[in-house]
């Protein structure tokens, strides 16, 4: 079987009847009449908000119809990761394919911005908590510029500092305390020498040592890293 494909078709064109003529040499051969059935193609609308705040984190795309594949940025299934995106204009596609196989796409222009602006640092987050070595910061910011990081030692002494740019919005950076003493330590986040926030963690810097009177996983005694 061959395949044939008409191109240009109109939804006017729905219900003409065709044939198809094959002419060789010495004949020609009429298939028997087919009735042509043109379908719309769908008009899938993204139906998201136009303006969304950064502050959510995290907001559920929304199309019609639905059962369509969304994609962009920060884009899983049909959850949009807001912390993996700094302000401005950000572009979601959405295709979709109805039940006669027929499939269209469009996209959309979204706002995203920050939208809390009460304070300068509205969330400060750390994780491992406690670390043995490095801690993973989450910080979200309505000013976008070099922030000092310093941390201290439960005693207030100033045992690490850096300076990191962030954007408005949310941010991802690292602090290294491999090779300091367990303890606890405060994170500060500085901006112009004025202190915006600060967090506690702890760093468990332990040597897990085995007992020579075991064999196999079992451990007797731990020794502080210093």
């Amino acid at each position: 079987m061959l395949p044939l494909e008409l191109d240009g078709l109109v939804a006017e064109d729905n219900g003409t009847q065709l044939r198809v003529r094959l002419q060789g040499p010495c004949s020609t051969v009429f298939s028997d009449a087919i009735t042509l059935t043109v379908y719309e193609l769908p008009a899938p609308v993204i139906t998201t908000a136009d303006n969304i705040c950064l502050d959510q984190r995290g907001v559920q795309l929304a199309a019609a119809p639905a059962g369509g594949t969304f994609e962009g940025r920060g884009v899983t299934g049909t959850t949009w990761n807001l912390e993996a995106l700094p302000v401005g204009q950000h572009r979601i596609d959405y295709t979709y394919t109805d039940n006669n196989g027929c499939t269209s796409k469009t996209s959309k222009l979204i706002n995203v911005d920050v939208c809390a602006t009460e304070k300068v640092v509205m969330s400060l987050e750390t994780y491992p908590n406690p670390t043995s070595g490095k801690v993973t910061l989450k910080a979200f910011v309505t000013e976008g510029t070099n922030w000092s990081v310093n941390v201290t030692n439960f005693n207030g002494t100033l045992v690490s500092t850096k300076r990191v740019p962030l954007r408005e919005g949310w941010n991802t950076f690292q602090v290294d305390l491999t090779g300091q003493p367990g303890g606890v330590y405060i994170i500060s986040l500085v901006q112009d020498g004025k202190r915006r926030t600060e967090v506690k963690f702890s760093s468990s810097n332990y040597l897990i040592k085995k007992s020579p009177r075991y064999r196999g996983d079992f451990f007797m005694c731990c020794d502080r890293l210093a």
